[in-house]
């Protein structure tokens, strides 16, 4: 009867994997541009076990890819000429561009509507590049074209004619869209509607993405009368918070009713995470041969590093794997304690500067002394725990090890240290310009201001730094950079103001990717308090043991020395250095695993 259960319980994983689908991203990507392409999609990284299955059903796709635990692989269903390997699975050994492969998931509960047709959708949250009226005053408004709305104004009609006319929806977060369903309006009894359109989507109303069909936006088909519902389902769930539909032919004029289909993220998010949890299942099945494979490599490395001594060749080998376990040492793993879903954990990490610790990572941390009896999810979307050495009731004595309880899941993130990342962003250089340098408040003197702009590290002269209006904590000077970029560390300085030293001498850092949302840097569950200045002169560097990834920097003052007054300078990288970095670490992970 056992057998049968494992029996049972094997086919329902099968079949999870196999209700969905995997698709292949040619373009050449880093890792963490294949993730985001990914997910811009609705969909994730695939897995070993996802692609497994793709090729057990007819995938083949004879180019690298990169999967969930960053290591680079394709699937086969047959042999074909040029590509290494039959049937399986198999590793990328070849040095090249690399796409992906995404794993785009079935969800059968997520086609609930969304809430234009009952309310739910609140009218200010729907609007649109124009709208039609009457000679006496009346308008077919965007928060009118609600599906099967009745009365003489029972939709959206735009002003204008043209293909740039769009009607938008805030859904209020991002929110799983797998399908629109339109309708026609009627006008002095005349059928109009849209007959062909476009979908556009946002996650933050200002950066839009067509809905594509290979290179170019897809065109849907719509109504033909005024009555009649069509429905659009997505292949690929769109993850946004803000959708657009825009006209591409219509008869006699656009007009629309609508209701969008979907789930809310938490739904969407479940979904995948009932995935995950048949991959865990599934890895844990072979948890015996994973630990033999991890025994024949260790054992592989000690025979190359014993082969040195006959062979001056194999220095080269030894010189790669040394540089590879430095590579991982030289980094640093941390855990996150509270429990998280995959998608949680690993924007968790994200926003730490960070990302989900491989295999690798955690074995080299066991050895570095780290033991942590809690389980935690990984890049490969697997949950282990690192151990150094025997604890109590916790299984398995040094290295790493599978959890195969059921119960709350942290998860460990990697800390790349990039010797690289420690350049000025602009701030003296005057590189970063006077617009994107502004504050709370600026005090002035006659027509004279201390303005943000002026807190540029070593600047002279009697207006020489950023001085704010108010003496309190709740002050700050923000600094937009522009793109999303790798913050390490600050640098602080002083001001002479009438001769007098005014400095900050106690601060805190804010940040945010998109300058609406803030986070504090934290130290704990609290705000983490940096030293700063005692005098106007000395420039005072603060390092961030784990790197902002963020647009828009904040310093706020804590403490200070007569009034708040402060000369900076941003110390980092772009986000494609860092990006670099990491990819550095991340091929060194896929040398170790091939």
């Amino acid at each position: 009867m056992n057998s049968c259960l494992i029996f049972v319980l094997l086919l329902s994983c099968a079949v999870s994997l196999s209700s969905a689908k995997v698709i292949a991203l040619g373009s050449p990507l880093s890792f963490v541009q294949a993730y985001r392409k990914c997910e811009s999609l609705g969909a994730s990284l695939a897995t070993y076990g996802d692609l497994l299955e793709a090729s057990r059903n007819g995938m083949s796709h004879c180019v690298c890819g990169w999967n969930a635990d960053v290591v680079a692989r394709y699937p086969m269903n047959h042999t074909l000429g040029g590509c290494g390997g039959g049937p399986g699975v198999h590793y990328c050994d070849w040095n090249g561009p690399r796409g992906a492969f995404c794993y785009i998931p079935k969800i059968r509960k997520c086609g609930k509507p969304l809430g234009m047709e009952t309310g739910k959708i609140r009218h200010r949250s729907v609007t649109s590049s124009s709208v039609a009226h009457t000679w006496f005053g009346a308008y077919w408004n965007a928060l009118l074209a609600r599906l099967n709305r009745g009365g003489m104004f029972n939709g959206w009609i735009p002003h204008h004619d043209d293909i740039n006319q769009y009607i938008q929806i805030d859904l209020g977060e991002p929110t799983a869209i797998t399908g629109v369903l339109t309708q026609g309006v009627s006008r002095w009894t005349r059928h109009q509607c849209i007959k062909k359109f476009r979908i556009a989507f946002s996650k933050d109303g200002q950066i839009w993405s067509f809905y594509a069909d290979g290179d170019k936006p897809k065109i849907f088909k719509g109504n033909n009368d005024k009555d009649t519902v069509v429905r659009n389902m997505f292949e690929t769930p769109i993850l946004a918070r803000y959708f657009r539909l825009l006209p591409y032919e219509w008869l006699r004029h656009p007009a629309l009713r609508m209701e969008l289909i979907g789930c809310s993220y938490d739904e969407f998010d479940a979904a995948m995470n009932h995935r995950l949890d048949t991959e865990i299942f599934l890895n844990n099945t072979t948890n015996i041969q994973k630990k033999i494979n991890t025994f024949v490599y260790q054992t592989f490395f000690f025979v190359l590093v014993g082969l040195i001594k006959v062979k001056m060749n194999s220095c080269l080998i030894f010189v790669l794997l040394f540089s590879c376990a430095a590579s991982l040492s030289s980094a640093k793993v941390i855990d996150l304690g509270s429990p998280l879903s995959f998608v949680q954990a690993y924007k968790k990490c994200e926003s730490l500067g960070a990302s989900l610790a491989t295999y690798g990572d955690l074995l080299e941390a066991s050895r570095n002394g780290f033991s942590h009896c809690v389980c935690g999810w990984n890049a490969d979307v697997v949950a282990r725990y690192p151990m150094n050495h025997t604890i109590g009731d916790c299984g398995g004595g040094p290295g790493v090890h599978y959890c195969d309880w059921n119960g709350p899941r942290g998860a460990f993130c990697y800390i790349p240290k990039i010797k690289k990342c420690g350049k000025p962003l602009g701030m003296e250089t005057g590189k970063i310009s006077h617009r994107s340098v502004t504050s709370s408040s600026v005090a002035h003197w006659l027509s004279f201001y201390w303005n943000a702009h002026l807190a540029r590290l070593n600047r002279g002269g009697m207006f020489n730094g950023w001085i704010p209006h108010y003496d309190d904590v709740n002050q700050y000077i923000q600094i937009d950079l522009g793109e999303p970029t790798a913050i390490t560390g600050v640098l602080t300085q002083g001001v002479s103001r009438w001769t007098r030293h005014q400095c900050i001498t106690k601060f805190r850092v804010a940040f945010s990717k998109d300058g609406q949302q803030w986070s504090f840097y934290t130290d704990g569950p609290t705000p983490k308090i940096f030293n700063g200045n005692n005098d106007k002169d000395t420039v005072v560097r603060n390092m961030f043991e784990t790197p902002i990834l963020a647009r828009y920097f904040r310093l706020l003052p804590y403490e200070w020395l007569r009034h708040p007054a402060l000369r900076m300078e941003l110390i980092g990288c772009s986000y494609d250095e860092y990006d670099a970095a990491m990819n550095h670490r991340l091929d060194t992970e896929i040398i170790l695993n091939n």
